[in-house]
């Protein structure tokens, strides 16, 4: 899967129901949103079906399910002088400042590739390294 495609397959915005609930719109319109009833079950969701897809984009990844520290969610605010903040679940990163879309792309596809790289299996890396 090509890395811009796996990212907007993988980005999803959050917004409240009418009726009560939230709702995940996927940046790429050919995967279904997903609802729950709260916020933090939506983030759930979300967060299985990213560690589902994932390990199915590279099986040699041992991506322990129920492993907290595995949360990758950030949420992103448009700047009214222009640009954006990027601001991670992680509450000892900093906020990110970038200026256009494909900045922000570029920071997905190396935030991406650290998790991946980080959670790859020896044999995986070996193999990879040796190519």
């Amino acid at each position: 899967m090509e890395l811009k495609r796996l990212i907007s397959h993988f980005t999803y915005r959050i917004e409240p129901k009418p009726g009560g609930g939230f709702m995940a719109h996927p940046s790429d319109p050919s995967v279904a949103p997903i609802e729950a009833p709260t916020r933090e079950e939506l983030q759930k969701k979300i967060q299985e079906n990213i560690l589902a897809g994932l390990s199915a984009q590279f099986p040699g990844l041992k991506l322990p399910v129920e492993n907290e520290d595995l949360q990758f969610a950030f949420h992103i605010e448009r700047k009214p002088e222009g640009g954006f903040v990027i601001h991670s679940s992680d509450p000892n990163a900093e906020p990110i400042e970038v200026l256009t879309h494909n900045d922000m792309e570029s920071h997905f596809a190396e935030k991406i590739i650290g998790f991946v790289g980080k959670h790859l299996t020896p044999e995986l890396s070996q193999a990879l390294a040796a190519q």
